[in-house]
């Protein structure tokens, strides 16, 4: 479906406040990545939000994106929940386009 017709529009930000969280039922720390799989379209970033504010996912220079992780450590028995913010600038490339929010974690 075209994202011009029915969703992202140019000039526009959209968050959603708790759109996922990470919970550690574990005994140990975990080390979570957040990033996203297929590249986002030019003009068009993805940030999340968790306790230390708003990091950018996957940009480099505004223009491209190339898979660079969101990293953090997790307590035991401890959940962060997640905002996600994505801005699309006035020149973004709108179109198909359909990026994956991956997230991992590993127990250390």
């Amino acid at each position: 479906m075209p994202v011009s017709t029915y969703g992202l529009q140019k000039q526009s930000e959209y968050v959603w406040n708790g759109l996922f969280s990470v919970g550690n039922n574990s005994e140990n720390v975990v080390d979570v990545t957040i990033k996203t799989e297929n590249n986002l379209p030019a003009c068009i970033k993805l940030y999340v939000k968790t306790t230390g504010g708003w990091t950018e996912i996957d940009s480099i220079n505004g223009y491209t994106h190339s898979g660079l992780p969101v990293a953090f450590k997790t307590l035991n028995l401890h959940e962060v929940e997640f905002d996600v913010k994505v801005v699309v600038g006035n020149n973004a490339s709108l179109g198909n386009f359909a990026p994956n929010l991956v997230v991992s974690g590993t127990a250390k």
